[in-house]
């Protein structure tokens, strides 16, 4: 849902970029929805509930893996003194129990398998809260979009600090905001450069200096590997 949402909008931004008209009436801010999600309630339950489901069917996996081995060693041993139809019927029945094993993990773990469901699915009301406290604080101080700078598919360059709502949408979710009060960015060391006039308010980076980019929430899309990991 947030990844399609992005989509939408940065479509919307190039539209906006291109008139200079609509580009000086549009109020644009941004938000880090990786540092709010992973400190939702709603996020947390929905790791806690499918990291049990994926223990669960990972478990399955292993006990059907442990039985074709133990089948195997046993057919490697008797082979010799076993008849042609006996030999036939135990491989028969291994290669039965391989296919097993790879149509569940297909079922459970595959690109369109039940993880990334059930992720989509415990991950749904997270996501639809925080879009409703981030359509609140847009709307309390008159922003048009609000980007999600932790997203992949852009990397952001510059941002002014004073249009970060992160603290705000964390603060309407009930959440603490110490950590969020920290820097988005990491700034590296460097040796001393000439100072640049630059203008009160804004941010400047240096050359070549790019925003860190997060891990996506499948954002739903989550997305959040067989078995993927959850939202970090």
């Amino acid at each position: 849902m947030l990844k399609t949402r992005r989509t939408l909008f940065y479509a919307l931004l190039l539209i906006v970029g291109c008139s200079g008209l609509a580009k000086a009436q549009t109020k644009i801010a941004y938000i880090d929805a990786s540092k709010i999600l992973k400190r939702m309630p709603e996020v947390v339950d929905a790791e806690t509930r499918l990291s049990q489901l994926v223990s669960g069917w990972t478990h399955d996996a292993d006990e059907m893996q442990t039985e074709i081995a133990r089948k195997t060693a046993e057919l490697e041993r008797r082979k010799l003194i076993m008849t042609d139809a006996e030999r036939t019927a135990a491989e028969v029945d291994l290669q039965s129990l391989r296919k097993k094993l790879d149509d569940f993990r297909q079922e459970k773990f595959g690109p369109n398998g039940e993880v990334f469901s059930q992720q989509n699915t415990l991950m749904k009301p997270a996501y639809e809260k925080l879009l409703k406290a981030i359509d609140e604080a847009a709307k309390e101080l008159g922003y048009d979009y609000v980007l999600d700078r932790s997203a992949k598919e852009v990397g952001i360059l510059y941002t002014n600090t004073k249009y970060d709502l992160t603290a705000l949408v964390a603060h309407k979710l009930n959440i603490e905001t110490d950590i969020l009060s920290q820097p988005l960015l990491n700034e590296p060391k460097a040796t001393p450069k000439p100072q640049v006039h630059q203008q009160p308010g804004q941010d400047t980076m240096q050359p070549g200096q790019t925003t860190p980019q997060q891990p996506p929430t499948n954002g739903g899309a989550v997305q959040p590997g067989v078995p993927p990991h959850p939202i970090k």
